[in-house]
């Protein structure tokens, strides 16, 4: 199926699922405190259930004395990758997951994948390399570029989701991360299996083109924040399995 008949199809489906009425405000997450949040939130994000990503760096934050804040409402200045780096630098990937993430040790992949603790900090490097510390860095294209191409080669990683989640929670009002929920939504909304993440990056973010002079303050991140909730409504419950 070509790309304007998904997107017309994504907008239908869109409007009788009444998305847009019913707007719901981006959650807690796209308010953290600091970049360092925002790289373990989308590494271990990935492929789990949410409530696991929250309690990770939930726990990231209290293991340190005094605890980093959480959310951006705290007036201290945030820390920087660097802070991040210094923390966790000399640490096997192990006593990472043990010590800093939760003793969550899931991997970036089924196959060849590597423990999420040691992507973090590949993510967080590849960062640092590029430039980037802070939230203003990431407005940056040249040093996101940068980032990318070292990020995509990390175990995992090639697949650009976690990037363009990085990219999102860190204030990008123009990405969206064509996961699982977005493929399966505009799939349905075609009357199709779950159509590949180029398909669904396309007709989402065609779809809010189309609406943006309908709803003039809504934004690809809005919107792909509301399909993927919608679409979790609709999945059964998952049962989270503990790590060994």
């Amino acid at each position: 199926m070509q790309i304007e008949q998904l997107t017309q199809a994504t907008i239908k489906a869109i409007r009788d699922a009444r998305l847009l009425e019913t707007r719901k405000p981006l959650g807690s997450e796209y308010f953290y405190h600091s970049l360092p949040l925002c790289v373990i939130d989308a590494v271990f994000s990935i492929g789990v259930v949410y409530k696991n990503v929250t309690n990770v760096v939930q726990f990231w934050c209290k293991q340190h004395n005094p605890h980093w804040p959480l959310h951006n409402s705290d007036p201290q200045p945030p820390h920087t990758i660097s802070d991040f780096l210094a923390i966790t630098d000399g640490l096997t990937c192990r006593a990472l997951a043990n010590r800093f993430f939760n003793c969550n040790k899931q991997r970036t992949s089924t196959r060849n994948g590597i423990l999420k603790a040691d992507a973090t900090v590949q993510f967080a490097k590849a960062l640092q390399a590029a430039g980037i510390e802070g939230f203003p860095d990431m407005k940056d294209p040249i040093k996101i570029g940068h980032a990318w191409q070292a990020v995509s080669r990390i175990a995992g990683q090639g697949s650009r989701l976690s990037f363009d989640y990085l990219e999102m929670l860190a204030g990008d009002e123009t990405t969206v991360k064509a996961d699982r929920m977005l493929c399966r939504f505009v799939g349905a909304a075609a009357n199709m299996p779950p159509v590949d993440a180029d398909q669904a990056r396309a007709a989402v973010i065609g779809a809010q083109a189309a609406l943006v002079g309908e709803y003039p303050d809504l934004t690809p991140r809005h919107l792909d924040y509301l399909i993927w909730n919608y679409q979790k409504s609709q999945s059964g419950p998952r049962i989270s399995k503990p790590c060994a």
